[in-house]
Order: structure tokens, then sequence, then C-alpha cells
């Protein structure tokens, strides 16, 4: 048979084709099929068990968003958060058990996390330990919380807080309310 004959055949056929590969193809989803079934397992992260999910902008200097560096948490240039970037190393979500993972889809089990008490502590990324840790009710170094009346983010075994310092750096300091560098905005994001 000839190209023009099975592209006739192809297009005369379509739809029993279409069928025998995809049996449920006549019956449409509607759009929050789509996020709740389909888009919900391609992002691994289960959007019930966070409080916010977005980019983290300082209030002090409102161009520097929250991103991991070198497995080090600072500040970069802010991007926004559509399109979606999974993976990206600027999205972070801030979970109800008080871990705040970074990136996404590859990094699912990276959280923000520290082990010095010391002022001026920078905060690393380490694989995510918080849930056995809590649920065992010990404090947890990978614990840190949003404070929506001060938009501080603090580390709670501390009491300390996140503070945008110079360029690219962040360091957990005592907390102070009035200072605009420890206040953060989190550019939630559309997609979660």
């Amino acid at each position: 048979t000839s190209n023009e004959e099975q592209a006739k055949f192809v297009q005369d056929n379509a739809d029993e084709i279409r069928a025998e590969f995809d049996p449920d193809i006549h019956s449409c989803k509607d759009y929050q099929f789509y996020t709740d079934e389909v888009y919900e397992h391609f992002v691994s992260w289960d959007r019930r068990q966070f409080s916010a999910v977005g980019e983290v902008q300082s209030v002090g200097s409102p161009n520097r968003c929250l991103e991991m560096r070198e497995r080090t948490l600072g500040t970069w240039f802010c991007r926004g958060t559509t399109p979606p970037n999974i993976g990206d190393s600027h999205i972070m979500g801030f979970c109800k058990n008080g871990a705040v993972r970074w990136g996404g889809d590859a990094s699912d089990h990276i959280c923000w996390d520290t082990f010095s008490v010391e002022e001026r502590t920078e905060i690393k990324i380490y694989g995510c330990h918080v849930l056995s840790t809590l649920e065992r009710g010990h404090s947890d170094t990978q614990r840190f919380l949003f404070h929506k009346e001060t938009s501080t983010i603090r580390h709670e075994s501390t009491g300390r807080c996140l503070e945008y310092m110079n360029h690219n750096s962040t360091f957990l300091m005592k907390c102070n309310n009035s200072n605009p560098n420890q206040r953060w905005h989190i550019k939630m994001s559309p997609w979660f």
C-alpha cells in the first residue's frame, strides 16, 4: 500500500484507532480532575502536607529571594513562581510539621537544617527527618515556622530568626521584629 492509502486509512479510522489505545477517550474529565489526579502524581509533593509553597522574598530587600546554593540557604534575585519550575532551587515548601522542603520533584526529601545553636548560623540542606523525630517527641533541628503576624521565619529549637545579611547570605540571628531583613513574604505558587 502507498503512503496515501495508509494516511487515508488512519484518517478514516482515527476514532477507532484512538479508542483501541484509550478506551476512555470519549469521557473527558474536567480541570479539577486533572489537578487532583494527574498533576498530583506528576509532582511528588503532597499538597495537603503544606501550609505554603512558593518563592520566599525578603521584605528588607524585595528583589532578593531565598535560594539553595551549594547545600546552603542564601538569596538570589527573585524569579517568580509561574510557570512552575519543579526542582528549582528557589521554590520552598513550608510543611505543617515545621519542615521546610526545598526544590520540589527532584528533592522532595531535602529539608532546611542546622545543628548549631550559635548566633550567625547558616542553614544547610540535609535529608528530611523532622517527622520521625517529632513523632518520638524530641526537639528537631529541621523545625522552622513562618509566623504570619511578624513575617518572620523562626527556628523552633534555637528561637532564632532567619535574617538576610548581605548579597547572598542568610543566617539565624536573635529575633528582632523591627528588623526588615528578618521579615519575609511568601509569594504563593498557584501550582501547588
